[in-house]
């Protein structure tokens, strides 16, 4: 009778998510260490470009590239940014992408997880051309690769928060899989 009223969990389930758990915590390290560094490599006051630089009420403005260009004059401390920011943030894309793409494994069985998997690689994709492109823009002169840096930012960052959306989505399915009532109807 105590047997029956403990809840059974799905081994799978259950490893799923402790992986998923492991990249939460590296997740939140990374986070952390980015907010850490925040005043070495920007200047007091300054704007910086993230998450996103864009002016979503204005399409004109969609993808700002006078915010790149102000936070390249006057926000960033280039020398830092490179040595701080930068490596940083070559790790962290593959960190919450392997978060995301462990986490759609929930969706396996269904159409939409090619969908879902793609939509998370391309999310990683635009966050390397995102870091790729201002690296190089902070190296140049001129101001014309901007509207590029904008671009890949702007993109990057729609597909981190749907990504984001679909994890959690998938980590509260995961954790209902987990803790649901054992189907006691076992008619032959």
């Amino acid at each position: 009778m105590v047997n029956q009223m403990k809840m059974k969990t799905d081994p799978v389930v259950f490893k799923l998510l402790s992986r998923v758990a492991v990249y939460i915590m590296l997740f939140v390290i990374f986070r952390t260490l980015f907010h850490l560094i925040i005043p070495y490599y920007l200047h007091a006051g300054a704007g910086m470009t993230g998450p996103i630089d864009a002016h979503a009420t204005c399409f004109s403005n969609f993808f700002d590239a006078g915010y790149v260009q102000e936070a390249k004059d006057r926000g960033y401390d280039h020398a830092a940014y490179f040595e701080l920011y930068l490596p940083l943030d070559l790790i962290f894309p593959l960190i919450y992408t392997s978060m995301f793409v462990i986490m759609i494994k929930l969706y396996e069985q269904y159409r939409i997880y090619d969908i879902l998997k793609w939509m998370i690689i391309a999310g990683c994709v635009f966050d390397y051309l995102e870091n790729s492109s201002f690296s190089i823009f902070l190296l140049l002169k001129g101001n014309g690769l901007a509207p590029v840096v904008a671009f890949f930012t702007t993109i990057k960052t729609c597909l981190f928060v749907s990504n984001c959306l679909v994890f959690l989505v998938g980590f509260l399915i995961g954790i209902f899989l987990l803790f649901r009532k054992p189907n006691t109807n076992n008619a032959p």
